[in-house]
């Protein structure tokens, strides 16, 4: 059986000019460390080129022949103990713990510290011990191997304005929006919420505001760093002739996982998900006392979303509507496991305690549990069992 396809925002042309003038500028200037090359699109972070100079294998992104640095980055973080033993670095998170708590892969960056029960890639690893999040970890590295933060700002001229015949080819999925283009929206908690469970609280910790000039309440996307990608309105009238839902700021739901970044630190903490189809479930969950839901946007979890939960999550178990069919639910939990080779379950409302269209969480947190009790998990056999 083929395997799935995987498109690359590598775009050759940039790549090629990338390559041959980061070659010249380190032989010019007779750098002895190399150089390196990073092109993103800053709307959406698409990398559109990556280069090295000594070069490495760009099939293998996290191989890293300094390991020098690497314990830098440990030691300045606030590791101690910091050694190497075989393939991996091995170090202790306190000056008093275990020196061999903290484990790191040379070959993938694959991280683990026992004692404390982390578990994923060296950037989880970072983000617990500093309590920051990701951009701000990924400039503190930066700031200790560079000397200085990277700061993306649109530039009048890259490598002598070569790049400016390229742009145009590449496809703007969706952008970053500032945080002053939704001061417009008041931050008030709303009655319709309210009244569907979703507590006064939980409306604040997910920053839900209300568009009046629209008569739409606001539900602002963040991707995992916590940069705004986009806002989604929902009705807050009864008025059948008004849609439902539309867009306030466009962007591509299938690219992030709402309430990933709100409930962040708790699924990295349990190693546990819960994949909802809407934001409103997500919330509902999350005044349950249960901070472990992220939202699709839809019933069909797209590949870049599922990507997001690697190294993040041991367990993922889909919660979408009574109305997704079950041969729906099953595919779509077998092409996690398949991806990531986690443990995967579904809810299957048997006892038909949900309403035809209703969520796992429309009827209060006790039948949400009670569904969850129910969980069918995908066997290696890729077979639903209970």
């Amino acid at each position: 059986e083929n395997g799935s396809d995987i498109t690359l925002t590598i775009d050759l042309n940039i790549q090629t000019i990338v390559e041959k003038y980061l070659k010249q500028a380190v032989e010019d200037i007779g750098c002895q460390k190399g150089g390196n090359v990073i092109v993103m699109n800053p709307k959406n972070g698409d990398i559109l080129a990556l280069a090295n100079y000594p070069n490495y294998n760009l099939n293998e992104p996290y191989t890293i022949n300094d390991t020098d640095l690497l314990i830098e980055v440990l030691e300045k973080f606030g590791f101690h103990h910091v050694k190497i033993i075989r393939n991996e670095i091995r170090c202790s998170h306190e000056l008093e713990s275990n020196p061999t708590a903290v484990r790191i892969s040379t070959e993938n960056l694959s991280a683990n510290c026992y004692s404390k029960s982390i578990k994923g890639d060296i950037f989880t690893l970072l983000q617990w011990k500093s309590g920051m999040n990701f951009y701000d970890t990924f400039n503190r590295i930066l700031s200790i191997i560079g000397d200085e933060e990277v700061i993306i700002t649109e530039r009048k001229s890259f490598f002598g304005g070569k790049f400016r015949q390229f742009i145009g080819k590449v496809p703007q999925k969706d952008g970053i929006y500032d945080e002053k283009e939704v001061n417009s929206y008041e931050k008030v908690p709303n009655l319709r919420f309210l009244q569907d469970n979703i507590s006064i609280r939980t409306q604040k910790h997910f920053d839900i505001r209300y568009d009046r000039e629209t008569d739409y309440i606001a539900i602002i996307w963040r991707n995992i760093e916590g940069k705004i990608v986009g806002v989604k309105g929902r009705r807050n009238s009864d008025d059948e002739e008004k849609v439902k839902y539309f867009a306030l700021k466009q962007f591509q739901k299938t690219q992030h996982l709402y309430g990933f970044h709100e409930n962040y630190n708790e699924i990295i903490k349990k190693r546990k998900i819960f994949i909802f189809e809407a934001e409103k479930s997500v919330m509902q969950a999350h005044t349950f006392g249960i901070p472990l839901g992220v939202a699709v946007g839809s019933h069909d979890i797209d590949e870049q979303q599922i990507r997001h939960l690697k190294f993040n999550v041991d367990e993922a178990i889909i919660c979408y509507d009574k109305d997704v069919e079950l041969n729906v639910v099953l595919e779509q939990a077998k092409r996690i496991k398949n991806q990531l080779g986690i443990k995967v379950g579904y809810i299957y409302d048997e006892e038909n305690l949900l309403g035809e269209k209703d969520s796992p969480t429309d009827k209060g947190r006790t039948i949400f549990l009670k569904l969850l009790e129910n969980t069918h998990y995908i066997g290696d056999d890729m077979t639903g069992i209970k």
